[in-house]
């Protein structure tokens, strides 16, 4: 069972990867653990972009 840890440091190519064909390579708790790692980052990186665009705004 892969845990947090272990998602956290697979490669970008592998974590592709395990999010198309996770249903036949995962548990579902180990695919559960993969997508809402994804969805962390995604949620970061659109918190970052929204950061600096209300920086831009009051300016």
């Amino acid at each position: 069972m892969l845990s947090r840890v272990e998602i956290e440091n697979l490669p970008a190519r592998e974590l592709e990867i395990l999010m198309e064909f996770g249903q036949d390579l995962l548990s579902p708790s180990e695919l559960l653990g993969v997508q809402l790692f994804i969805q962390r980052i995604g949620g970061m990186q659109n918190a970052r972009q929204a950061i600096e665009m209300l920086k831009k705004l009051e300016q």
